[in-house]
């Protein structure tokens, strides 16, 4: 029991209250995970977050139903925004073991969250997630390899971008009419060195068609 007792007293280990405002959107994940799991992934603590993840992938490992999937991408979805690598990797981590049953899942949930992995393509280890995912559900491609709805203007992320959408090219079908009206957009971005990575996207598109 002494064990217990430390972690109740470490500060570090005790999640904010999950506010009110947060109440509503994650009613689903409270009700199927419980109050301390979502209020240590909503946590900005890295020790609860870590936590809160372990709580979820034992959950899907126990029991997996189509709830389940939809509370684990919306915590996903929070987790994968962290800026802290461990975390990103142990979300990930639990993302690819809810992978093997997302068929469970509705395109709306999957797509919110993996509309927050794109804002991660910067890590490595996002673009092969990515790539897991879009060979099993080919309807997120959309998402990221047509004309951009909005161009990404911070340069390292959209020359992550351009270099993703290389990859999936070189790895996956893909339709010519989409990573063309991708690419062209790129082209024309304010960076040098995302130009480039257009370009050299550019030479992939042609080798590949």
């Amino acid at each position: 029991h002494t064990t217990t007792i430390t972690t109740a007293m470490d500060p570090e280990s005790i999640p904010e209250p999950i506010m009110d405002e947060e109440r509503i959107p994650y009613t689903l994940p409270i009700e199927l995970f419980g109050e301390d799991t979502v209020a240590c992934v909503l946590s900005i603590k890295a020790v609860c977050r870590k936590r809160g993840l372990a709580q979820i992938e034992q959950h899907i490992l126990q029991q997996a139903n189509q709830d389940v999937v939809h509370a684990t991408l919306m915590m996903m979805q929070e987790a994968v925004m962290d800026s802290r690598e461990a975390i990103v990797c142990q979300a990930m981590d639990v993302w690819h073991q809810t992978h093997q049953i997302g068929e469970l899942a509705d395109a709306s949930y999957m797509e919110r969250a993996f509309g927050g992995l794109l804002k991660r393509t910067s890590d490595s280890n996002v673009t092969e997630l990515v790539l897991v995912l879009v060979q099993e559900y080919p309807y997120l491609l959309q998402l990221y390899v047509c004309k951009p709805e909005r161009i990404v203007h911070n340069h390292k992320e959209a020359k992550a971008r351009v270099q993703l959408v290389e990859t999936t090219v070189s790895k996956l079908q893909v339709s010519l009419q989409d990573v063309m009206s991708f690419v062209v957009v790129y082209l024309k971005h304010v960076h040098e060195d995302v130009r480039q990575a257009a370009v050299k996207l550019l030479v992939t598109i042609s080798e590949q068609f």
